[in-house]
Formats: structure tokens, C-alpha cells, sequence
């Protein structure tokens, strides 16, 4: 689950800009007090000039190019809210709004049978695009909602702190606000995982089925070194000046909705939600560590390949260590290893988690 919203070197051109632009003004202060402390009047007198010039020249430019950066930015999320409207619907939770997406049975169609809702959940910095493999084809036998957790995707910020158990509480409200009805089957992905054990252990009589995508685990840590937080709050400022939009710092990908991606991503707001979730991670942690097992709820886990390397072997080795953990919180529970799969297994192999669901729904009355 590490960011990947700044790469490695993504600032590399402008902060060598920043570097020069500061760092003459220095150079020209530092040889005008020399020369005026050694009595040459005359090089001082110049060097305050060059000083002065050079500091209105970059001033002036400075301006021009954040006007310029902010209308770019400006329409481009005008023509962003235009081309890429929510797939789904907004759900007023009182204040703010939570994107819904559902496919599949109508609701009066599927309240008539005795069929599990499907809800997904993704991982930390994700939105209903990461299950846009899963959602239709679970749709063919039956519904299936994906969500936005607040300030991701088409969501509003959420009004709820980002710990487990005001994310769970959220999730259930949104869920009765949008009149869909349990039982549910939950499949959450990466940090999605630990949202749905908690809310299965919270709604237990609601719960018929959980599945667990290669997920996030109680024990993890989760840093947000000081050098981390810079970025972020830098990259939510400057999206206000087009910035990360023009360098591709948000966005991104090789699936044909890069710009879908960058249309979501490119927001102060979505910025803002990763920063608050990330600052919460050690409540939602310790939250996480308290969570009982499910016992009697069906489990299924579909964990990565190991022999696709994430990280170091000792790391890719604790993350099946507790892959193999989490088997435990329920009886009866299943380990399905997604083969040739990294981490974005709703991505690599969205058809074992299709699979899954449809193995932990029941049998469905012959219609001869």
C-alpha cells in the first residue's frame, strides 16, 4: 500500500528550478555585502540592481505562470465534470455525498429473490474503477454495488473520521440510504479487506459471505515519514495551478482511462482524503488489532502469486504469513492464490474473485 501518487524523481525538474531561482538572488546578496563591505561601492550598487531586477522579473513570472496554471486547471476539470460524469449515483448522507454504483438486478427484481447483494470495497487510494473487471461480470447472476469511500472517486469528503469504525459506520449508512437491503456478500481489496471484517464483526445478522482480496493486515505498519507529508501537501496546492496535471503526477495508467484516472485524481479533495487517511492510520490500525473473528461467516481469500515479487523476499514472505493469518478469523475458510497476479488482482485475475462470490452464493432454484 505505498503511495505512488509522487514517483521517485518526479520533482527532479522543478525543484533544479526552484534551486536557481532562489539560489541567484542569494548569490547576487551575498557578492553586493561583500563588495559594500570592502569599499567598492560601485559593484555593490550593481548587484543591488541585478538583485532588485532579478527578483521582480521572477515575481512577474511567477504570477503569469500560476494565472496560467490555474485557468489550464480550471477547464480542465470543466471538461473533466462534463466527459466524465459519476456511473453511478450520489447518495446524500447529510452534508456531503458518497458515489454508489450498482449493476445487475434492479432492486425491486433482486428484493423478490433471496439472492446476497455484492458490495466492493477497494484499497487505500482507490475508487469504483478498480473493480470496472469485476462489476459486470458478477452483474450476469446477481447485484453487485461498488462505493467511493468519502473524498475518493466521485464521493464528496467525508464529515466522518477516516478509523475503521467511522468507515464502517458510513458504509452502513450509505447502504440504507441507498434503500439496498442484506444480506450482503463483502469483498474488500487491500485496505477494502480490513473495512469489510469490520464491518462484517459489526453487522454480523447482515453478513452472508466475505471475501478478502489479497488484503491488508492488523499488523502492518504504516509510516508517514515527514518527507511524505511534504510532498502530499505540495502536490494539493499546486493542483490548484495545473501542476501535477501537466507533470502527470496524478492520474496515469496504460489502460485507456488515464484520463478518467487523472479526472478523479487530479483534485485537491481526493489529495486531502489520502493525507487524512493516511494521518489516521494508527488509530484505524489499533482499531484494526481489536477486531474478533467472524466464525461462523464464509470466508474466502484470494491472496497474489509470491513468484510475482511486490517487494524483497523476507517482505513478499510476511505478506503471505499473513495472508495465511487472516485464513484464521473464520471457520471453514478458504486460501485461493491468484497465479500470475500481483496486488491488482481485481485488475490481473478479476475472474477468481468473480469465482469466489459466486461460490459463496446459494444454490439458486432450478428454473426448468
Amino acid at each position: 500500500m505505498r503511495s505512488t501518487l509522487i514517483a521517485d524523481g518526479a520533482f527532479h525538474p522543478i525543484r533544479w528550478t526552484l534551486f536557481v531561482a532562489v539560489a541567484v538572488p542569494i548569490l547576487l546578496l551575498l557578492l553586493a555585502m561583500i563588495a559594500h563591505g570592502g569599499g567598492n561601492a560601485g559593484l555593490a550598487r550593481s548587484s543591488f540592481r541585478a538583485l532588485r531586477w532579478i527578483a521582480v522579473t521572477e515575481l512577474a513570472l511567477f504570477i503569469a505562470l500560476a494565472t496560467v496554471g490555474a485557468i489550464y486547471e480550471y477547464q480542465s476539470r470543466t471538461s473533466d465534470r462534463h466527459n466524465f460524469p459519476p456511473p453511478g449515483k450520489l447518495v446524500d448522507l447529510g452534508g456531503y455525498k458518497l458515489h454508489l454504483q450498482c449493476a445487475g438486478p434492479s432492486l425491486e427484481q433482486h428484493s423478490q429473490n433471496s439472492s446476497p447483494t455484492v458490495v466492493l470495497d477497494s484499497g487505500l487510494v482507490g475508487s469504483v474503477l478498480d473493480w470496472r473487471r469485476v462489476l459486470p461480470e458478477v452483474a450476469r447472476f446477481t447485484r453487485v454495488c461498488a462505493y467511493d469511500r468519502g473524498g475518493y472517486g466521485w464521493s464528496d469528503p467525508s464529515l466522518q473520521p477516516r478509523t475503521l469504525e467511522g468507515i464502517t459506520a458510513e458504509l452502513h449508512a450509505l447502504l440504507e440510504k441507498s434503500g439496498e437491503r442484506p444480506p450482503y456478500i463483502l469483498v474488500g481489496h487491500s485496505l477494502g479487506g480490513l473495512n469489510m471484517w469490520a464491518y462484517a464483526s459489526r453487522y454480523p445478522a447482515d453478513v452472508a459471505g466475505l471475501v478478502l482480496v489479497d488484503s491488508a493486515h492488523p499488523q502492518q505498519s504504516f509510516p508517514f515519514p515527514r518527507r511524505e507529508r511534504l510532498q502530499l501537501l505540495l502536490l494539493r496546492w499546486s493542483l490548484l495551478f495545473g501542476l501535477p496535471r501537466w507533470r502527470g503526477w496524478c492520474g496515469g495508467g496504460q489502460d485507456g482511462i488515464s484520463r478518467l484516472k487523472a479526472a478523479i485524481t487530479c483534485q485537491p479533495r481526493y489529495q486531502a482524503s489520502y493525507y487524512e487517511q493516511r494521518a489516521a492510520m494508527p488509530k484505524y490500525l489499533a482499531e484494526a488489532r481489536e477486531l474478533p473473528p467472524l466464525n461462523s461467516i464464509p470466508l474466502i481469500l484470494v491472496s497474489r502469486d509470491p513468484n510475482r515479487l511486490e517487494s524483497n523476499v523476507s517482505r513478499e514472505s510476511q505478506w503471505q504469513n499473513w495472508q495465511q493469518d487472516l485464513s484464521h478469523i473464520a471457520l471453514g475458510s478458504r486460501l485461493v492464490l491468484a497465479k500470475g497476479s500481483g496486488h491488482d488482482i481485481p485488475g490481473e485475475r478479476p475472474d477468481l474473485i468473480t469465482k469466489a462470490i459466486r461460490d459463496l452464493l446459494p444454490p439458486q432454484p432450478d428454473s426448468q
